[in-house]
C-alpha cells in the first residue's frame, strides 16, 4: 500500500508541461483590436423607440419624486424631533 502512495507523489512532483508562448500582437495592433470589437457590440444594441424612451423617462421622474417626498417627510421629522431635544 505504501509503494502506491509513493507512486501516486511521485506523479504529483513531475514538472508541468509547458505550452510555447505565443507571442502577443502589438499595441496598435490590440488597440485596433478593442475598436473593432467595440463597433461589432455597438451594431447589436437595440435603442428604445420614442414610447419607449418617453414612458422610461417618466417612470425615472416619479420615482425620483416619490423618493424626493420619502427624503423630505424623514427631514421634517427630524428637524422636529430635534427641536424637541434640544429646546
Amino acid at each position: 500500500m505504501r509503494a502506491s502512495v509513493y507512486i501516486q507523489e511521485e506523479t504529483w512532483l513531475k514538472p508541468k508541461l509547458r505550452m510555447p508562448k505565443r507571442k502577443r500582437p502589438g499595441s496598435f495592433a490590440r488597440i485596433w483590436l478593442f475598436i473593432r470589437q467595440v463597433v461589432d457590440e455597438m451594431k447589436k444594441v437595440v435603442y428604445p423607440t420614442g414610447e419607449e424612451l418617453w414612458r422610461y423617462f417618466l417612470v425615472v421622474i416619479v420615482f425620483v419624486l416619490i423618493i424626493m417626498a420619502f427624503v423630505g417627510v424623514i427631514d421634517l421629522g427630524f428637524a422636529a424631533l430635534t427641536d424637541l431635544v434640544f429646546s
